[in-house]
């Protein structure tokens, strides 16, 4: 993950955040790692914090106010030599935005400012992904890919249709549970997108027993959260996943072709 930026700048706890603001604006970034007095990274300062924070206070508190009153704490770091892993960890648990990247330290070791070797960000990561998304379109194009849809309402399959076919999948709607396994032995590449919103308990049972009785790659898509930790648990290492709405269509897409080769 080339995406890593090294030039990384700190900004001491006491400063003044106006002048946080001008060093993020003169760098042209979106964060600063904050610094104690012995230079241990006690904190991070986002644009978020700024927004979220410094900006809902008055003139007299601005011109006061301190780094270290607006900062955002704990930090949490990511290892260099686990980078993918600790990325994905920290921003599904803690949603986190900024990684702040650490040679690897022993346990309980206090992080000193040297030992943080480069930034990165969200959006680092989404415009790798974007960029490496771009260079292997030829070979993701689903031309030859037929997704059916099953979704409770009309305006719900309409938009997954308009979403998907300007991918360049064939997409279909499935009316009945009977038109799953019929899915399963048409000729050609096929996938299942199962919108699981507005069915009943006893409506959802039997289309989610059609889709397991096939080996078809599927996502169940949802905007119940309660719902998607469990279905991720119980997907994983299938061809199949759960998506929270709205549906990152680019990330479904680059999981359905991944399956299908």
């Amino acid at each position: 993950m080339q995406v890593v930026h090294s030039n990384v700048a700190f900004v001491p706890a006491a400063s003044p955040v106006r002048e946080a603001v001008a060093l993020m604006a003169q760098r042209n970034i979106s964060s600063l790692l904050v610094v104690d007095a012995a230079e241990k990274v006690c904190g991070i300062l986002t644009e978020r914090d700024v927004v979220q924070k410094f900006t809902l206070l008055g003139a007299p508190e601005q011109a006061a106010c301190k780094v270290e009153a607006v900062m955002s704490r704990p930090v949490h770091f990511a290892r260099q030599d686990h980078l993918v892993e600790d990325v994905i960890a920290l921003h599904f648990a803690h949603g986190i935005r900024h990684f702040p990247v650490l040679r690897e330290a022993p346990a309980g070791q206090e992080r000193a400012r040297h030992s943080v070797v480069g930034i990165m960000s969200i959006t680092d990561i989404a415009r790798n992904f974007l960029h490496g998304l771009a260079r292997s379109e030829h070979e993701a194009r689903p031309a030859d890919v037929a997704l059916y849809v099953v979704a409770f309402h009309d305006a719900a399959y309409a938009s997954y249709r308009g979403l998907f076919a300007a991918l360049g999948y064939d997409v279909h709607r499935i009316e009945s549970v009977l038109g799953i396994p019929l899915v399963a032995k048409s000729p050609g590449k096929a996938a299942l997108l199962v919108d699981m919103d507005h069915y009943a308990t006893e409506q959802l049972q039997p289309i989610l027993a059609a889709v397991k009785a096939t080996k078809l790659p599927a996502i169940f898509a949802t905007s119940h959260e309660e719902l998607f930790e469990p279905f991720q648990k119980g997907l994983a290492g299938t061809c199949r996943d759960v998506a929270l709405k709205p549906v990152d269509v680019s990330h479904c897409h680059w999981e359905l072709i991944n399956w299908l080769r």
